[in-house]
């Protein structure tokens, strides 16, 4: 493409529209590859605890089993399995209502410290049955932020589970919370293996788990972290992990809403 004629022109044009079609082309693959992973993965975490159920209930149902203290325990398998799998779709549920584009926010203005102190709470006696030491370095000035509190809670609700139940044991957890001009952040670290640089960026992906945590007997759907980066996305705010020696971190940034205006033009976005 030489020049500056109508030649060179529609030249110039052409390989615009070339570049598009091969930019949708390949958002349309990589439309189509997260369609066929969503649904294998899908499969395998439905189909797990699945085969356990019919698996159990076949052994009742066969009678094969040796006294009732037996058949008690294959019962209360099958149910606490049943449950695994009911969060389980609870989850799936929940990720599909939240990819809707006309998603409905309830936003209202909460001390977010407060929250995070009430929060923490509720976690305490698990954290000290696995003799796991919390650190909480939160501000004692209210820290007001524009919320969909029931969402958000999820949010924080996800990664403390996640920092108890992935901790090494006799660990420690620091939960922190501090805030600068534009925006406020959590910050939440437990100490555990050392994450990969590389698959630091996956944490956050439907139905990610490393290859340790699905083969060990943690509990967990992979969707999450993923749940989590929807909902802080539909705040406008930013979700990350960063994970150094044995200790991975994740932070949340909200962003402060200054003023009425700006406030609504931010729930017209949304």
């Amino acid at each position: 493409m030489k020049g500056k004629n109508e030649l060179s022109f529609l030249a110039k044009n052409i390989n615009w529209m070339t570049e598009q079609m091969r930019k949708r082309f390949e958002k349309e693959r990589k439309v189509e590859q997260a369609k066929n992973e969503l649904i294998t993965n899908l499969s395998h975490d439905l189909r797990t605890p699945l085969t356990s159920i019919i698996g159990y209930l076949t052994l009742v149902k066969d009678k094969q089993y040796k006294n009732s203290e037996e058949l008690e325990k294959y019962i209360q398998t099958t149910y606490g399995i049943s449950f695994k799998l009911k969060n389980l779709l609870n989850e799936l549920f929940e990720h599909t209502k939240l990819s809707l584009p006309d998603m409905d926010m309830q936003f209202q203005e909460v001390d977010l410290g407060g929250v995070l102190y009430q929060l923490v709470g509720e976690y305490i006696p698990m954290f000290e049955n696995r003799g796991l030491s919390v650190k909480v370095e939160i501000p004692d000035e209210a820290v007001f932020i524009s919320l969909d509190i029931e969402k958000m809670i999820r949010v924080f609700d996800n990664l403390l589970s996640n920092a108890e139940k992935y901790s090494h044991e006799s660990g420690e957890i620091e939960i922190d919370l501090y805030t600068d001009d534009k925006q406020v952040i959590t910050r939440i670290s437990n100490t555990t293996d050392q994450i990969a640089s590389e698959e630091l960026s996956y944490l956050f992906d439907k139905f990610y788990r490393m290859d340790k945590a699905r083969s060990s007997e943690v509990a967990g759907s992979g969707l999450g972290l993923s749940i989590a980066k929807r909902i802080v996305e539909l705040h406008q705010g930013e979700i990350w992990a960063e994970s150094e020696k044995e200790k991975i971190t994740m932070y949340v940034a909200l962003p402060f809403l200054h003023d009425k205006e700006e406030k609504e033009v931010i729930y017209e976005d949304l």
